[in-house]
Order: C-alpha cells, then sequence, then structure tokens
C-alpha cells in the first residue's frame, strides 16, 4: 500500500509515523517551491527500519537449543536445533507485568564456558543501549537456571524487542562487535 504525497509543508522535514518493525519502505522526494513550481520526483530509495545485526563467526560456538520463561502471564518456551548466527523469532512473545520478575533459563547446544547478554529495547528506538537497556553478561556452561528478566515498575505496556546472545567470547557492544555464538529475538 503506498499513499501520494499532498500539501505543502513550507519545511525541510516531514516526519513519518507508524513505521513498521521489518517492513520496506520506499521513498521518493520533490521539492515544492510553491504551488506552481516543483522538481521532479528523486530516484526511489528504499529503506528498512530495524535493528542492527551483529557480524557472527559460528566456528566452535554455541547456539541456542532451549529458551524457557517461568512465572511470567504467558510464557515462552522455545527449543532449536538450528545452528544458524541469527534466529528471528520475533514472531514469539511473551508476556509480563510491570514490575515483574520473570525466571529465565537457556540451554546452549555446546560444553563449554559461554557468555549471555540479553538487551531489552524498552523505549522502542531500535537502538539496544549498553547503559539503560542491557542486564549484566552471565557467565554459563551448556545450561544456566536462574537467569532473571526484570520488567521496570514504570514501564509502560506495550512490545518490546528482547535481544538475547551467546557468545564464547566477551563483547562490549552489541553492534560493534564480532561475536563467536548466536543470537536470537523475541518480543516481550
Amino acid at each position: 500500500e503506498h499513499t501520494n504525497p499532498s500539501g505543502f509543508t513550507g519545511d525541510n522535514s516531514i516526519v513519518l509515523n507508524n513505521i513498521l518493525l521489518d517492513s520496506n519502505y520506499t521513498v521518493w522526494v520533490r521539492s515544492v517551491c510553491n504551488q506552481d513550481l516543483r522538481s521532479v520526483w528523486s530516484v526511489p530509495r528504499t529503506h528498512r527500519r530495524n535493528y542492527c545485526e551483529l557480524t557472527v563467526n559460528t566456528f566452535n560456538a554455541g547456539y541456542f537449543s532451549h529458551v524457557k520463561t517461568q512465572n511470567a502471564v504467558v510464557n515462552l518456551d522455545f527449543e532449536s536445533n538450528s545452528q544458524l548466527a541469527y534466529t528471528n523469532n520475533r514472531g514469539l512473545t511473551f508476556q509480563a507485568y510491570q514490575g515483574a520478575n520473570i525466571d529465565l533459563s537457556v540451554r546452549s547446544a555446546l560444553f563449554g564456558n559461554l557468555y549471555f547478554y540479553q538487551w531489552v529495547d524498552w523505549n522502542n528506538d531500535l537502538i539496544l543501549d549498553n547503559d539503560t537497556e542491557r542486564a549484566p553478561a552471565t557467565q554459563i556452561n551448556y545450561l544456566s537456571e536462574g537467569l532473571t528478566i526484570n520488567i521496570p515498575a514504570n514501564q509502560a505496556p506495550g512490545r518490546y524487542l528482547i535481544r538475547m546472545v551467546l557468545s564464547s567470547n566477551e563483547i562490549t557492544s552489541i553492534c560493534e562487535n564480532t561475536i563467536r555464538g548466536s543470537y536470537t529475538d523475541f518480543i516481550l
């Protein structure tokens, strides 16, 4: 579906609302000097609204074989034998109330020391911020139970991306490091 642009804003920018995640948008631009004087439309540009993608080295690294929550309103019970570096599980959701502490267990397909990371995009700005949206890293060996997802007490109800990472190396930034492992996204 597309919308034909109309009107004269007299401004150099326009804000597009209700842009959907994982959707392609094609944009054309032209100048409107007045009602009678307009430029030709620009070459179409395609834009995709999405989170950053990690650079992954899967050699000798673990992947998520099981992710399970407890104490949520609707729990998650995900199992996989996929050895893909990234799995988009945004179709799988789990639900919780504000202030809830969700119990989380994670199992890797690889024995050995791995780091487990989780980010939740609490403000839905498509930036997984290390300072405000990352839980402390946890070192696991194949199976880790007793992990927690803490929902802030003042968090607005909504849909939030949660990204989980298993890596055999420590990472400092979700979008700037190469990981040796895998990552997956769910919706909370």
